[in-house]
Parts: C-alpha cells; structure tokens; sequence
C-alpha cells in the first residue's frame, strides 16, 4: 500500500503522518533533521493499548498498521481507526503542532457490549543514544537492560555491539516526561505521571526497548498513561506533548546542562 502522508509545518518544525501505516508519526523534525527513525523494522511513532497480554503478539493489525481514515485537517490532523476485532477498541489520534512543541491527543473507544479495562500506550522509534527519565524509584526486577542512576535521573545508553539480545527496561515512579538524545537533537515527551496503582498489569510508567541487532539498531522510548476501565462506549483520552530542539552541548550521564536543558523545554499549559 503506498505512503498517504499528511503534513503540518510551523517555523522550523514538521510533522509528518502515514494514514495507511496505522497513522504512524513517520517525521518530527527541526531545521529538516527528523528525530525519528526510518529504514528500520519498525519506524515511527505508534499507539497500543496497554496490557500487551490483552493482545498477545503482533499487536491488533487495525490498531496498529493498518489505514486509518483521515476524518478532518482542520486545526491539525484528526485520524481514526476501525474497529478493532480482536480488542473491540477504535482509536482518534489529533496532532497539532504549534508555538514550539506537537501536541498528540489520543482517545481509545470501547465499541464491544462488556466492560474492559486498558491504558494508553505511546511507542517511539529512535535510531538510538541515550535516554532518560526523572525519578524516583529504580527498574523493576524483570528488565533486561542496563540503567545507571545519577541526580534522581535514570539513564540509558544504547550500545547495541554489546547486546547479545533484544533488551527491554521497566520503570515506574517518573516526574512526567522521557528524553532522548541522539545525534544531536534533544527529544522530550511531557505526559501526566501514573500512580504505582494505576499502572498497568505486567506492564510499566515508562519502558525502553534495545533492538539487538547491529545491522537494524534502534530503540523505542515508550510511556503509558493510567490503567482504567472503560465501560460499553465509554473512552480514554490520554494526551502527550512533544518538545524538539538541537543540543550540541555535553549529553553525558548524568549532565546537568542537559537536565537544565529539558526542564526548560517543559511546558505547563
């Protein structure tokens, strides 16, 4: 199927969406350097729905790679999915992008006859380096990737010649965002915390997935938002802003220009 790509462009900014890629974000760029991964197994910026024990694997091909239809371009990008037969779930994704940052809003639809309980669940490909997120707890016990933890900040650093297989970090306990650096460009991710309670089962606030393979070396940068139910009808609306900026500056472990350098891009609108 070929690329329906729908763009939004402000100053130095762009964001590109493919409706017949599951409404993938496939560009977020600054000054035409894009901050996402493409060429890859798996590219862009997608949505599940959170327990992936609900689904299994591959994720609910309607949800995740199939078209979606383009409902609306007024006031940003607004795209929809089917009803998804396996989960009985239809998905919104609304992008706009303004005053410096992307705003992706999402709203989860039950459209089957029984009540079920998800979360929301962002998932982001970067061709690699290093994140972080603020908070106050280590990874659970279960993750198979290396953390080091300096200034209240876990940090990541994805060195995929060292990993003998794919590696996946669970953390609970962050203060409402998850950056990456790589190549250059600063990406932040600014989202409501969860309560440990809310959290949900098997799953976590915030995970990072290292892809093993050298030759295909990416990563995922993903956050989920509260477990809730969600009665015949009923929705979830989950909403996640983006921030982008070029940081040549020191992006060490533990750096706090680069710290002072994400708080600064935080938002509180």
């Amino acid at each position: 199927m070929t690329e329906r790509l729908l763009v939004l462009e402000d100053g130095p900014y762009r964001l590109v969406l493919d409706a017949n890629l599951g409404g993938h974000l496939v560009e977020f760029s600054i000054n035409g350097r894009n901050a996402l991964a493409v060429g890859k197994p798996e590219v862009g910026s997608t949505f599940w729905p959170s327990p992936q024990a609900a689904w299994g694997w591959p994720p609910p091909q309607v949800l995740d790679k199939g078209p979606y239809s383009v409902d609306s371009l007024d006031n940003g990008i607004h795209v929809s999915s089917p009803i998804c037969p396996q989960t009985h779930l239809r998905l919104w994704k609304h992008f706009q992008l303004v005053g410096g940052y992307a705003t992706a809003t999402y709203v989860m639809r039950n459209c089957g006859d029984k009540p079920v309980r998800y979360a929301p669940w962002e998932i982001t490909r970067i061709g690699g380096g290093m994140t972080f997120y603020e908070t106050n707890q280590t990874a659970l016990p279960h993750s198979t990737g290396q953390m080091v933890y300096s200034r209240g900040v876990a940090w990541h650093c994805y060195q995929p010649h060292q990993q003998t297989q794919h590696e996946k970090v669970f953390g609970n306990g962050s203060r409402g965002w998850l950056a990456n650096h790589y190549q250059g460009l600063l990406l932040v991710k600014q989202f409501d915390p969860v309560p440990l309670d809310l959290v949900a089962p098997g799953e976590a606030e915030v995970e990072i997935y290292a892809h093993g393979d050298i030759d295909n070396a990416y990563i995922e940068i993903e956050q989920q938002g509260a477990y809730q139910p969600m009665p015949p009808g009923g929705d979830i609306r989950w909403r996640v802003l983006w921030h982008l900026r070029a940081w040549d500056g020191d992006a060490s472990i533990g750096s706090e220009t680069l710290l002072c350098a994400v708080r600064q891009t935080l938002t509180t609108s």
